[in-house]
């Protein structure tokens, strides 16, 4: 296909024209962990992301609730009128023993953007059950439902299920 090797394409042209005051319906952001960058010239990236001090997964990565609100704070001024929806927030904890504090955490996070004023439509936790990762397998376990592989699949929901479905329905709106 001509243009293949590359991300240039051409718009369709039931698209809209580029400047044409194109709106986003919402604003999807990711949020799992916190890292310090330092630049180093002799590391082809330039740069070395390193682990801050504290508490961490299975995997390594840090856990920062405060950064939940921090990159709402900054998407909703960087993206001022734009819903903002969390995508993916979660971590990697096989024998669940930080995920609910994790949940409590880090909705609290989600509480103080909304407090602020930040227009947050949805909240959206990795994962409902364990899966396969892309760079890593079945190796962590993401899920708030334990996924048995050695037992024909069977699920398992885990302590911190109940933290989340509890935390969520404090939460509901009033009917």
């Amino acid at each position: 296909m001509p243009g293949s090797s590359s991300f240039h394409r051409a718009f369709p042209e039931t698209d809209l024209e580029p400047g044409a005051n194109a709106r986003a319906d919402w604003l999807g952001a990711n949020y799992y962990a916190r890292y310090f960058i330092r630049y180093d010239a002799r590391n082809s990236l330039r740069a070395n992301w390193i682990t801050p001090e504290g508490p961490v997964s299975d995997n390594g990565w840090s856990i920062y609730p405060q950064g939940l609100e921090r990159i709402l704070e900054q998407a909703a001024e960087r993206f001022p009128g734009i819903p903002l929806v969390v995508s993916e927030n979660g971590l990697s904890d096989g024998a669940d023993t930080q995920r609910s504090e994790f949940v409590r955490a880090h909705l609290g996070s989600l509480d103080q953007a909304l407090a602020s004023g930040r227009d947050v439509r949805g909240y959206y936790h990795w994962t409902l059950t364990d899966n396969f990762e892309w760079l890593s397998g079945f190796k962590y376990r993401f899920g708030l439902v334990q996924v048995r592989y050695d037992q024909d699949l069977r699920r398992e929901p885990r302590p911190s299920f109940e933290t989340f479905r509890t935390e969520i329905l404090r939460r509901k709106p009033p009917q």
